[in-house]
């Protein structure tokens, strides 16, 4: 027997990609295992994101309390973004993996294009602006469980060519009070991104 969970939403919003999971089913003093489908990812909430101008996330970064900042952020990301950044109102969206996935099925699943950041300073401003609305470990845009939150960078040279592609991951640590912020290589080791994590897409 073949059950479709759609978690409230339409399949066709990933592109019918689904997993199997098996589970094993009681029913009186029979046992038997029923394969039930489920999408691999499952849409969280939309994201606002209010415009911004001048503003200047690096002292942020470098100088709050209860916040780590890797080296490969600070040079991935806050060095190339400039001393002041303006950005207009955006919107956005998190979805969360209900199974390990791997980057490239992250990608395929929630259409190419639409889970990249163009910019460095599109990247830092729009996580500054998140965690400062939970700083505290407080729910919001961002998961606040122990799992990381994902935002995938693409940065383009000129004739738009790829020259790098990033994953900005960040997680809150309740036991320290602590937000950690590092950079993952697109693809890393062929290590999977863990059931649970969460993808913050813009546009």
């Amino acid at each position: 027997m073949t059950t479709n969970i759609i978690n409230g939403i339409s399949l066709d919003r990933y592109d019918d990609v689904l997993a199997t999971r098996h589970l094993h089913v009681q029913v009186g003093h029979r046992q038997y295992v029923e394969d039930v489908r489920v999408s691999k990812i499952r849409f969280g909430a939309d994201i606002a994101w209010a415009p911004v101008k001048d503003v200047h996330p690096h002292g942020f970064y470098k100088t709050c309390a209860g916040l780590y900042v890797s080296n490969e952020f600070s040079d991935t990301v806050l060095e190339r973004m400039g001393d002041k950044v303006s950005l207009p109102a955006s919107s956005g969206s998190s979805h969360d993996l209900n199974r390990e996935l791997y980057d490239m099925e992250i990608q395929d699943v929630l259409h190419s294009e639409g889970v990249f950041f163009d910019t460095e300073s599109e990247v830092g401003v729009r996580l500054w602006q998140m965690i400062c609305k939970q700083s505290h470990g407080e729910d919001g845009d961002l998961v606040v469980d122990g799992n990381n939150n994902l935002l995938y960078l693409r940065r383009r040279a000129e004739r738009r060519v790829v020259i790098q592609e990033k994953v900005v991951h960040a997680r809150w640590s309740g036991e320290k009070s602590l937000w950690s912020i590092g950079v993952w290589k697109f693809g890393g080791d062929g290590e999977e991104r863990v059931a649970d994590s969460r993808i913050i897409v813009h546009g």
